[in-house]
């Protein structure tokens, strides 16, 4: 069986967010399964270029073809590399994608944002058909999020997807967060004929590219079940979608995302000052060390990290009250990694003003310094408000560093309050600073027995979150659909 992945993110080629990880991750561990995976994304410039150390040959040109928007030809090219362990194209739409980043340029915005995931999916669909055309054609096309919502319907309606209309497409919704809304021209614009269908428009009859993938896609996936069943009946969840996810429940699966072990690994960490596993700590003993010292904080006092991006959904409105009375009614010290909101760094800022030094802020992405985080920290803090399935509680799992979540989404499914002898962190049902501070007070007190604290953390560390499991999760759905 073969699977071309579509995104718009490849870890570490181009990464943004969570996307990226699940996508560099799923193909190598279905290889492990005999199914043959690769992954088309756009070339990016130096936003996707290949690390400075892979070893072998640059990529190669593979193709050259030509995608139309309106009355506009454009043409692009597609590039190989087998770096990453599985065939690795990137598309090379000059026109549309370079060095000005993934979602954002370097002055804050795109100029030509509206079309780029257009022109994506119009050049995938070609580079798909002239393989087709050649006898070369994958048995599953894996669509990710509304970058390649439409990607379906071109496959399903236009000319030039003609070729694949008996492929099966697999749809997966990382988040419901962000839908790609274009107006009705982009049907025409995409060259499909006829009106835009009710199984693509949104209200106000505008283009819905992830009510699209949804709609025309053979089976829908989701990255957790709990947030599956969100999708269908929380409207803050599904930001204005949940009669769609309900009319396709019957095609819709969740599927909790799983963590690259050879990546996120403590006892193979190349980012961190000593190596350990869940039958020896010393090395995190070291680590934390290490990182207190980068910091600036004090290691004898209890560490707390926030890692990820400063959003309302990541929980931004009650992250900075959570940590301000954490940190006065505890000897605990605190650190966040992140960006975002200017109006959350605001407040974080005046939390750690009156932190006493004890409040380490970095508002950066900066991978190398989230893996010293993980290992270094005692407790990982992620009150998010809406969380599809998450990837940090589970990096958190797999270096001994206990989570304290907001019940919502994939954290549901993946985290357990600990109840002294069972469980690997702790949990808080209301969204309010109040429920978080109690949580983070619950594992505060739990750290105080370092006996039991040990046992909490070898559970989760001997705890099975890689993609193993996922992945013949969905080799069952891929044979489903085949």
């Amino acid at each position: 069986m073969t699977v071309t992945h579509i995104a718009a993110e490849c870890s570490p080629f181009a990464k943004a967010g969570g996307l990226a990880d699940v996508v560099g991750a799923l193909p190598k561990y279905l290889a492990g399964r005999g199914i043959e995976a690769s992954v088309l994304m756009p070339d990016y410039g130096r936003h996707s270029a290949l690390p400075i150390a892979t070893p072998g040959p640059p990529p190669e040109v593979v193709h050259r073809g030509a995608y139309r928007l309106g009355d506009r030809v454009f043409v692009y090219a597609v590039r190989r590399s087998d770096a990453p362990g599985f065939p690795l194209l990137l598309l090379d739409a000059p026109a549309h994608f370079g060095p000005a980043g993934i979602y954002v340029g370097l002055d804050g915005h795109l100029p030509n944002e509206p079309e780029r995931w257009l022109a994506f999916q119009a050049a995938a669909v070609d580079w798909l058909a002239t393989g087709a055309c050649a006898g070369v054609r994958p048995d599953i096309i894996h669509a990710h999020d509304h970058h390649t919502g439409l990607l379906p319907a071109l496959l399903a309606r236009s000319e030039s997807g003609a070729t694949l209309r008996d492929v099966p497409v697999v749809f997966t919704v990382h988040s419901a967060e962000h839908q790609g809304v274009y107006d009705a021209g982009a049907w025409w614009g995409l060259g499909l004929p006829g009106s835009p269908p009710e199984a693509v428009r949104d209200p106000d009859k505008r283009i819905n590219s992830l009510r699209g993938g949804a709609g025309f896609a053979r089976c829908v996936t989701t990255v957790s079940p709990t947030y599956a069943l969100e999708l269908q009946s929380r409207p803050d969840v599904a930001r204005g979608l949940e009669e769609t996810f309900q009319s396709v429940s019957e095609r819709l699966t969740g599927i909790v995302n799983g963590i690259d072990s050879s990546v996120w690994n403590p006892a193979s960490d190349a980012f961190l000052p000593a190596p350990y596993d869940a039958a020896d700590l010393a090395g995190k003993a070291a680590c934390k060390a290490a990182l207190c010292e980068e910091l600036e904080l004090d290691a004898a006092r209890p560490l707390i990290v926030y890692i990820g991006r400063l959003m309302e959904e990541k929980g931004s409105e009650i992250l900075p009250g959570i940590l301000d009375r954490t940190l006065a009614e505890s000897d605990a010290s605190a650190a966040v990694l992140g960006t975002g909101d200017g109006r959350v760094e605001d407040a974080l800022r005046a939390v750690a003003e009156g932190a006493g030094g004890r409040l380490a802020l970095r508002f950066a992405f900066d991978e190398a310094l989230a893996h010293r985080l993980y290992a270094g920290a005692d407790i990982l803090l992620m009150p998010s408000k809406v969380e599809p399935c998450g990837l940090a509680q589970l990096y958190a799992l797999a270096y001994g560093t206990p989570p304290v979540v907001h019940a919502t989404g994939g954290l549901v499914d993946t985290v357990t309050e600990w109840d002294g002898a069972r469980g690997n962190g702790f949990v808080f049902d209301a969204f309010t600073v109040d429920a978080g501070a109690g949580a983070l007070a619950r594992a505060l007190d739990a750290r105080s027995r370092p006996d039991e604290w040990r046992a909490l953390q070898h559970s989760g560390m001997t705890e099975d979150h890689s993609w193993t499991k996922s992945a013949g999760e969905y080799e069952a759905v891929y044979r489903e659909v085949v």
